[in-house]
């Protein structure tokens, strides 16, 4: 009997491990990448910039954001190894500002596991000259591009700024990072772009359109929109002239008769002929 006992025991043992490696393992979920930390630019130049941030341990990667605006749409710039926690974005706009944002992630049995985005960093790349202006009439500069956001200060027309950056808002009109004097207190915000112009008196003289259709804006810049559409041959009224703040070209101030009235505007100086 005792080797069927044997026997029996080694056959339940058996049965037993069987059953126990028969049934599926459950083994906890993998672990959710932390919120990026410590999201810093460095060295920047006229045409790009470094970005680094704070390395995770047992990440499969991360991804690098960008936008034009603070408050605008965010598209993935690249992804990088996880043994990288740097990022420097070339081929960019001189005088520009840029917004950045940052996320790790784990892939596991096919899927992604995102963990969350770090806060918002501004970068801005150097202007290739100093740029001068004056706000043409009494306007608020505000924390950041766009009329939604909280007011700074209000500043007189004529004020003087410097421009720091050119950048966006949300819906891509365009707007300046200025930095100013305003009652003794040196304010630093954005502005929009067609309220600023580098204005030179000019004695009223007439010109006529040279291009086939010209349009006539409410800036010094083809950043600002389009009020008229002027034809060959036109004449004009040039009353002022400035310099724009994206290249430094030569703008008009003109008045034109369009529908029985008088309108005004600016027009790129390239278009218009001395009469």
């Amino acid at each position: 009997m005792k080797p069927i006992q044997k026997t029996s025991a080694k056959l339940l043992l058996f049965c037993g491990l069987l059953l126990l490696f028969s049934f599926p393992v459950h083994t906890s979920a993998a672990t959710r990448p932390l919120k990026i930390q410590g999201l810093k630019s460095g060295v920047t130049t006229k045409s790009s910039i470094n970005l680094s941030w704070t390395g995770q341990f047992n990440v499969s990667g991360y991804q690098i954001y960008r936008s034009y605006a603070y408050d605008g749409k965010y598209k993935k710039l690249k992804d990088v190894s996880p043994e990288m926690n740097a990022f420097c974005n070339r081929k960019l706009s001189a005088g520009r500002e840029y917004y950045y944002k940052v996320r790790a992630y784990t892939i596991t049995d096919n899927n992604i596991i995102y963990g969350k985005f770090s806060k918002i960093k501004k970068a801005r790349t150097k202007m290739p000259f100093p740029q001068k202006a004056v706000i043409r009439i009494r306007a608020n500069i505000r924390k950041n591009a766009g009329t939604n956001h909280p007011i700074l200060a209000t500043a007189d027309a004529n004020t003087p700024v410097s421009v720091i950056c050119f950048t966006q808002d949300k819906s891509g009109n365009a707007w300046c990072y200025v930095s100013c004097k305003i009652n003794n207190r040196t304010i630093k915000g954005y502005i929009s772009q067609n309220l600023l112009q580098t204005q030179q008196k000019v004695a009223k003289q007439y010109g006529q359109v040279t291009a086939f259709r010209l349009n006539v804006r409410t800036g010094p810049s083809t950043s600002n929109p389009v009020i008229a559409s002027l034809n060959h041959g036109q004449k004009v009224t040039i009353l002022d002239q400035s310099k724009s703040l994206d290249d430094g070209s030569v703008w008009y101030l003109i008045s034109f008769k369009q529908n029985g009235k008088t309108r005004k505007g600016y027009a790129s100086s390239k278009y218009i002929k001395l009469i």
